[in-house]
């Protein structure tokens, strides 16, 4: 086992020892931060410890000394290395510290140098995968190894009561958490009271539940109270353990004092003196504060540490990376990281941190309808069914959608299962009923299918309208954590709440969009890309027929259409408006439409590696299924023919996807438009379905990787525009190929001026053979805006 030589741990206390340190890290070119907190949330929570670290030293502090390290913190010259950056950022903005500088956040290097380590890009793996160094996990630490199991949140009250118990050196206090941190010999049945009482003291919704009789009966388990017997000798017992010495009174006398065992007062003395008795009987081996001490001292400050030291083997392995952009101008991924997520980080951070305005009257409003409607959707689920079925339950969507005979699991279609559970706890895999799943089953003409992907729609959009009111700030503002390595082709995620999960089209979508509202005083400029990865694939294919419809401004799906079909392209896009102005569509209309819509779903569907048989379904078109060798077979020629049209018009497409594949199995990898790698070692699978996987991926890649490129260089481009910001305009969402930013509407010509260079900036992103096409407007809410 490899031998990791870390610094020995300092915990500082004194405004001394702060300066001091702060004074020796002030010399330092870079140091190592991380912060322990007291929860997630990025703006209502504190920090409770700091620390930093450099190559040969690691240090813990309370927060109480934090201010003095201001000054490093803020310091523009000195390098931060974190590990996801952005919380410790918002973490010390809480205590009015703006971190500066550059930026080096260890899961985002990571990343980028193998983006398939997914679930591994965390500070324990990767301290163990690279520097051969075992963290201890926060829950082992403060939780306590192979103790009793508690909750996340009580193990975060725990760090919490150990600054407070370090802060007031208090013994008892110090004893009792190391007794639930599973640290503390003695008595099993000592131990066992401690733990439990402190529970009960420290039980959020009834502090000091245990009642006085309770509190009785440990202190009689351990011989500290008198046992007799009745309820009127509980009261005596009590007083006498409490000190008020009434002696042995006869029963008759014992009646005035049962209120001792109902007084309020008296059981919180007596919680916290029974602590102090049980307390004083447990052993250590050392004294209770310096345990405590050490313990969160070496957890802490290993953090920054590992952080520290993560960064320098990454930027090693980041440089020896060599990349080409589409120029074939060469560089390594170090240079990769610095010109764009460097860049990134802090635009996502200011994001984050000025959060989304949300009408919390409207949301309860909103709310209401949708359950109504989730009731109306129940009701046609149970008809449809023919009896009860909660479109929540996995079980009872397990039981309906598939059926167990003879050890082999069958769909209701009678094909074998496609996609399992994970098997969770148990490890018993089951048949999935994901929404991959369920959709699967609805374009196969499941009606069921179809309404309960209709009620998890409707019920994710309710539950956001729950969950808005309780994640928004004092000014209604929702802080979504943005995740800028969120999918592998590098595009975006967000969580608490997710606003990716918002849908971009139909009427619930719009309504959840209008609750989105600029601030008192301002405008909403929403833009998005028009068609942008149907413009990066005509970039890559060099198709004439495209690029001539898109620089000619056409409609790019009625082109299609009608080349595909031999029908006229001012026939469609007639029919196209005539639709869209409300007006009443004729035979030859909707059949027009219906050729769009179709070389639509083609158009799309292949650049996300879709099949004939799902486009199929998605068209519904006639699927042929079959059975070889234990594995389901479909074609749809149907499907098949439309895709051999698309590629008819457009033949350059299936060159590229051709060209790329091959790339792709030759290298192992493919590279987006600014360089960037997605690593496919699967492309060259033995396994036939793997393999094809991995191809589609190929051309997925290059063209969703690329688009979102566009996106990042966009908002680079605005966040670093000095006349952008100086006129009040912020970044507050990106989604999809969509950005959405606030701006003051006091005067119109700043509005104006505002949609002008967010318009150039991201037509300009990143050049193409064609032209980017980005339309802003602005609304007072996001869902007007459109």
């Amino acid at each position: 086992m490899q031998f990791v030589d870390t610094p020995e741990p300092i915990y500082i206390t004194t405004d001394e020892e702060a300066i001091a340190w702060r004074d020796y890290y002030a010399t330092k070119p870079k140091v190592g931060y991380d912060t322990e907190t007291s929860g997630l949330d990025l703006i209502r929570d504190r920090i409770q410890f700091f620390s930093m670290a450099d190559e040969s030293t690691r240090i813990c502090a309370p927060v109480r000394l934090l201010h003095y390290f201001r000054s490093i913190l803020e310091d523009p010259n000195i390098e931060k290395r974190m590990t996801n950056a952005k919380y410790d950022m918002h973490m010390s903005h809480n205590h009015g510290i703006i971190i500066r500088g550059r930026i080096a956040d260890t899961v985002i290097m990571d990343f980028l140098l193998d983006e398939n380590r997914e679930g591994r890009h965390g500070l324990k793996e990767c301290a163990k995968d690279y520097l051969g160094l075992h963290m201890a996990k926060f829950k082992d630490v403060f939780g306590g190894e192979g103790g009793k199991k508690k909750s996340k949140d009580r193990i975060v009250e725990i760090l919490c009561e150990v600054h407070v118990a370090l802060e007031k050196q208090d013994v008892n206090h110090a004893t009792r958490l190391l007794v639930e941190m599973n640290q503390c010999k003695g008595d099993a049945a000592v131990l066992d009271s401690i733990e439990k009482i402190t529970n009960s003291k420290n039980d959020k919704k009834n502090p000091y539940r245990y009642k006085i009789g309770t509190l009785l009966s440990h202190a009689r388990k351990h011989g500290l109270a008198d046992k007799t017997h009745g309820k009127h000798c509980r009261a005596l017992d009590a007083a006498n353990y409490m000190g008020f010495e009434l002696g042995n009174l006869k029963a008759v006398d014992r009646e005035p004092y049962l209120w001792i065992l109902t007084d309020r007062d008296i059981q919180v003395d007596m919680h916290d003196m029974l602590l102090e008795q049980l307390c004083s009987r447990v052993e250590h081996d050392v004294d209770p504060i310096e345990m405590l001490t050490l313990k969160t001292a070496d957890y802490a400050s290993l953090d920054s540490w590992a952080s520290y030291m993560l960064v320098d083997v990454l930027e090693n392995l980041l440089s020896k990376e060599e990349i080409a952009d589409e120029d074939n101008d060469f560089y390594n991924l170090l240079d990769y990281y610095n010109d764009w997520y460097a860049r990134l980080i802090p635009a996502a951070y200011d994001m984050e941190r000025l959060g989304f305005r949300v009408d919390i009257d409207e949301c309860a409003k909103l709310e209401a309808e949708l359950k109504l409607e989730l009731g109306q959707l129940s009701r046609k689920i149970t008809k449809a069914v023919g009896k009860l079925l909660n479109p929540s339950s996995t079980d009872q969507l397990r039981e309906y959608f598939f059926t167990k005979e003879a050890g082999k699991w069958r769909d209701i279609f009678g094909h074998p299962v496609r996609v399992w559970s994970d098997g969770g706890a148990s490890g018993q895999k089951t048949p999935s009923t994901k929404k991959e799943v369920l959709q699967d089953f609805a374009e196969r003409g499941s009606e069921v299918a179809q309404l309960i992907l209709e009620y998890r729609s409707v019920k994710k959009m309710e539950e956001f309208c729950t969950k808005f009111p309780t994640v928004a700030d004092a000014n209604g503002r929702i802080h979504t954590s943005l995740k800028i390595t969120g999918a592998k082709t590098g595009r975006w995620a967000s969580k608490d709440p997710n606003l990716q999960n918002i849908p971009t089209k139909g009427e619930v979508g719009t309504l959840i969009r209008k609750l989105f509202i600029a601030a008192p005083g301002h405008t909403l400029i929403v833009a998005d890309y028009g068609q942008l990865e149907m413009r990066v694939m005509a970039h890559y294919a060099k198709d004439q027929v495209m690029l001539d419809a898109i620089r000619n401004n056409e409609d790019l799906h009625s082109k299609t259409a009608a080349f595909a079909g031999g029908h006229d392209y001012d026939a469609i896009v007639a029919s196209k408006a005539k639709k869209e102005s409300g007006g009443k569509l004729t035979e030859t209309d909707k059949s027009l439409l219906s050729i769009r819509s179709a070389m639509k779903a083609v158009g799309f569907g292949l650049n996300y590696g879709i099949g004939a048989a799902k486009l199929g379904r998605q068209l519904n078109l006639p699927v042929v299924s079959k059975i070889v060798r234990g594995r389901l077979r479909e074609r749809c020629p149907e499907a098949q023919a439309l895709i051999d049209a698309y590629y008819q018009v457009y033949p350059n497409i299936k060159q590229f996807k051709s060209d790329t594949e091959s790339y792709a199995r030759q290298h192992m990898y493919v590279q987006t438009i600014t360089g960037r790698k997605r690593r496919l070692p699967e492309v060259n699978s033995r396994t036939m379905w793997i393999r094809a996987k991995a191809e589609r991926q190929a051309s997925n890649t290059i063209i969703q990787g690329s688009a979102i490129d566009i996106v990042n260089a966009a908002i680079i481009a605005l966040y670093e525009n000095e006349e952008f910001t100086s006129m009040g305009a912020k970044i507050l969402l990106q989604i999809h190929d969509e950005l959405v930013i606030e701006v003051p509407d006091n005067d119109p010509a700043i509005v104006a001026r505002c949609e002008d260079i967010v318009q150039k900036a991201m037509e300009e992103a990143i050049p193409l053979i064609v032209p980017l096409e980005a339309g802003p407007c602005n609304a007072k809410s996001w869902g007007d805006a459109k």
